[in-house]
């Protein structure tokens, strides 16, 4: 029966009745869809109003679903080439026009190309569009001109970040990129992504970059010009190509938030900035490059660690370089740990230390070579409860900077301990014109040598060895007073002073 609960025309009555007529066997039930016009139930006596049509499943005496009755909607059902000869007749006013393909087009260049329900987009495509989600692919090729998936990385991860994904053991979606294809914010959408860049040196430029929550691998040649942010994220920087390497200029800054990162290839970057996460270089041979485009003032350090580790080959260099001043080469606090048995290299200006460490961090690193004439104030400098192993051998000069404190070779305060085990001479110069200040000052800490065969020897300086304020110094090999001016009435040579401290020979 037609329900009607409003005032209706003729005409609209005779429409009700033409629809009875078709659909038989099935009761619609029409009511008011408040002043919006109506609302048409299928075999419901209270459609929901909040829709054009509702339709209910076919029920049993029982009330419960009969599948005795095929229950679902039954669109017009075309062959492809009678959908495609449509589109002559089709404009704005069939957008949104659907239909179920039942066999594929046969024509030369098929629009329908698999059995499925299409939707006629007029607003873009001007043509039929599937409506069954398409399979993420597994290769994309971005480039920012020319013959390509995509023009743009972001457009291209957003695109196929809405496609099926088809698990096939975690395989990444490879991007393979060519040219300067943009920025990237990925979201964890695509879980496993690798980005490549192809077509030899500087094959891609990526602007800025942020991952989270997501396995990403860089790989090929690559250019990054704008910050790189990774968070809560699974990285790898990866040699698997010829001639690969992957390079900085402007603002790149590598931020790392709860991540893990291997490294297998050389890096250029104006800082690398962890807190919570963990950085293992895993191929031999290879050099991290700290390059920074504005100053690092205060405690800001070219490599600045919290809560992280650093862990890298006995062939790594870490070459920290520039003309603008850093707080401190390398800075680390919170508990951090870092292993760099290879070499330290810096030639760039720093008003700190080559290496400060604090906070219960535990620091054990190699060679350290510092080069020019831009020195800094310490080499090693441990603080609050901090512990730096030294291995390798020092090549390092220091000097006053323009706040008028004194530079020092190595400096352990307030509870913390440097161990000097180098399996090479040692060399740490004073650049001032007179000599001042200490090579070795336990102020509270600790200084040990503690391998016989090392050689530390201090060029320029008031006192080789300086122990006050309950620090203690240890020595089981030699701490020599190189070329010197000094001629302390006290203490011959400047070897030692001791205030409330202690010295072990």
């Amino acid at each position: 029966m037609v329900e009607i609960r409003n005032k209706i025309s003729i005409k609209q009555l005779l429409i009700y009745l033409f629809v009875l007529n078709i659909i038989f066997s099935t009761n619609i039930h029409v009511i008011s869809a408040q002043t919006y016009g109506i609302g048409v139930g299928i075999n419901k006596q209270a459609p929901n109003l909040n829709g054009t049509f509702d339709i209910e499943k076919h029920l049993n005496n029982s009330g419960q679903t009969d599948i005795t009755k095929p229950n679902g909607l039954l669109t017009p059902r075309l062959t492809g080439d009678q959908m495609e000869a449509m589109l002559n007749n089709l404009s704005i006013a069939n957008h949104g026009l659907l239909a179920y393909a039942t066999q594929i087009s046969t024509g030369t260049s098929p629009t329908i190309t698999s059995t499925g329900f299409w939707m006629y987009d007029n607003e873009i495509a001007n043509d039929w569009l599937p409506l069954e989600i398409q399979e993420r692919a597994k290769i994309v090729i971005v480039r920012a001109s020319g013959a390509a998936d995509y023009n743009s990385l972001q457009t291209a991860f957003d695109t196929e970040a809405k496609k099926k994904y088809i698990s096939n053991q975690n395989q990444p979606v490879e991007f393979r990129c060519e040219g300067n294809v943009g920025s990237l914010v990925a979201d964890g959408s695509i879980p496993n992504i690798k980005i490549t860049g192809i077509s030899g040196q500087w094959g891609a430029t990526l602007g800025t970059i942020k991952i989270t929550n997501s396995i990403i691998t860089f790989d090929g040649w690559l250019k990054v010009v704008g910050n790189m942010d990774l968070i809560g994220s699974y990285a790898r920087f990866s040699s698997t190509m010829e001639n690969h390497n992957i390079a900085s200029t402007a603002s790149s800054r590598l931020t790392l938030k709860k991540t893990l990162v291997d490294i297998e290839a050389d890096l250029k970057f104006t800082q690398m900035d962890l807190y919570q996460s963990l950085v293992n270089v895993t191929e031999p041979n290879t050099t991290i490059t700290i390059l920074p485009t504005s100053s690092l003032s205060g405690d800001n350090g070219g490599i600045k660690m919290s809560y992280s580790s650093f862990i890298a080959q006995p062939t790594t260099t870490l070459y920290l370089t520039g003309t603008y001043t850093y707080g401190n080469i390398i800075f680390c606090e919170d508990a951090s740990t870092m292993s760099i048995p290879g070499t330290i290299r810096t030639d760039a200006p720093c008003t700190g230390a080559i290496i400060l460490a604090r906070q219960a961090s535990n620091l054990s690193v190699g060679n350290i070579i510092q080069e020019g004439t831009n020195y800094p104030r310490y080499v090693l400098y441990a603080l609050t409860s901090a512990q730096i192993h030294h291995t390798g051998y020092i090549q390092a000069s220091v000097g006053r900077t323009s706040d008028g404190l004194e530079p020092m070779g190595f400096n352990s305060v307030i509870g913390s301990q440097i161990f000097l085990r180098g399996t090479g001479p040692s060399v740490i110069t004073n650049a001032n014109s007179t000599p001042t200040s200490n090579g070795a000052n336990a102020a509270g800490g600790d200084i040990k040598v503690s391998s016989d065969s090392s050689i530390y020897t201090f060029d320029n300086f008031d006192y080789t060895m300086k122990s006050l304020m309950g620090g203690q110094l240890f020595t089981q090999s030699k701490l020599i007073q190189g070329a010197s001016t000094s001629n302390h009435s006290n203490i011959p040579q400047g070897n030692l002073y001791s205030s409330n401290g202690c010295a072990v020979f």
